[in-house]
């Protein structure tokens, strides 16, 4: 993974550790993994979070990643490992990864529909290619490569919009919301001529809104 995680490090997605590395062999725990997901969805670590906190009693208010586990609590993309535990240190699983980042991407409800956690949102995770640790039983720990690969694939993926409040209305894939989007960058394919070192190629190019 080690073009996933180079190119994830420039977005500052992933940081390294203390002795300078990534490690991806090492465990991701769950709380790391919700930093992750609000990273992924730029919103500002220092952001004022307003709704309730959650009732987890290994989850204060001081804790350091205290806002990002009540926000994605909040959106339903995280539970408890009982109504007041989370566990926040345990090793985040493979099923717990994969529905986080489809419920934040707006697949919750069909991914429900279709048997719920963690089948119904393994096999969406199958159909979108979000398949970077699809070897991995749901209840599985996510090594952090594994988690740089999964975060990478989401990159690009079409977020889904539902219908407001149950109105009818236009809803589905939407090509014009991705992670990439929140973090305005737009990749674009394009052709370059033959020249004395190489022939006709195509290409892919990241660029940054400014």
């Amino acid at each position: 993974y080690k073009t996933e995680i180079a190119f994830l490090q420039q977005l500052s997605l992933l940081t390294e550790d203390a002795e300078g590395g990534f490690n991806p062999e090492d465990a991701l725990s769950r709380a790391e993994f919700c930093v992750l997901v609000t990273k992924l969805l730029n919103i500002d670590q220092t952001f004022a979070y307003t709704a309730k906190k959650t009732n987890f009693l290994d989850v204060p208010g001081s804790y350091w990643a205290s806002d990002n586990i009540s926000y994605l609590h909040e959106l339903g993309a995280v539970s408890g490992r009982s109504d007041k535990i989370f566990a926040p240190d345990a090793a985040v699983t493979h099923g717990e990864a994969v529905k986080a980042l489809l419920s934040v991407m707006g697949y919750q409800m069909k991914c429900e529909e279709n048997g719920g956690y963690p089948y119904g949102y393994l096999r969406e995770a199958g159909r979108l290619n979000l398949t970077a640790a699809a070897e991995k039983g749901a209840d599985e720990p996510l090594r952090k490569g594994e988690a740089a690969g999964l975060l990478y694939q989401a990159l690009e993926i079409p977020h889904f919009e539902q219908p407001l409040n149950g109105i009818p209305g236009q809803h589905g894939a939407n090509a014009d919301q991705t992670f990439l989007s929140l973090h305005h960058i737009q990749t674009i394919e394009g052709q370059i001529v033959a020249n004395e070192y190489s022939g006709l190629t195509v290409f892919t190019l990241s660029l940054i809104h400014i």
